[in-house]
């Protein structure tokens, strides 16, 4: 893999960074390296959602496509985690484009899929977003209930 296909972090430029990780998408065979094409997958989508090229709902769109590839190929019974941290992120892509009841169903399952991962903060992240949404849907009381999970898992050895 040359160093023009590879995006870096020093990247700045995000054009460059999705062109970058595209490249390395079609040069990826989903059938051969089914989990390297997952991964790369799941990045553009970060990508297309954290800094769109035009417009930002057409990047939200294509974030979830990105999305759906990536948990198509990351099955939750071998690959939970994998599988978690795309439900999260498509569930954040969801609640901004204000699908908010597909959000929720979303957070719900990746803190699921997290439970007893040894990812409490991940599990954490999940559940705080599934509160937020439940939030902006009118429902404080499973909000607050999935807040307060959300903070007994929080890392507080280094606040």
């Amino acid at each position: 893999m040359s160093s023009q296909t590879t995006p870096s972090s020093k990247t700045s430029d995000p054009k460059a960074v999705i062109e970058a990780l595209e490249t390395q998408l079609r040069n990826t065979p989903r059938g051969t390296r089914p989990y390297e094409y997952a991964a790369i997958s799941y990045r553009l989508g970060m990508a297309h959602a954290e800094t769109p090229i035009g417009s930002p709902q057409e990047g939200l769109r294509k974030a979830l496509a990105h999305f759906e590839e990536a948990a198509a190929i990351f099955d939750p019974r071998y690959d939970p985690v994998e599988h978690a941290r795309v439900l999260n992120a498509a569930g954040a892509v969801h609640r901004a484009l204000g699908n908010r009841t597909r959000a929720a169903s979303l957070f719900e399952k990746a803190a699921e899929l997290l439970a007893d991962k040894d990812r409490d903060g991940e599990r954490a992240a999940a559940l705080n977003n599934l509160g937020l949404v439940r939030t902006e849907l009118g429902d404080p009381t499973t909000a607050v209930e999935a807040f307060d999970i959300a903070a007994g898992l929080f890392d507080t050895t280094t606040a």
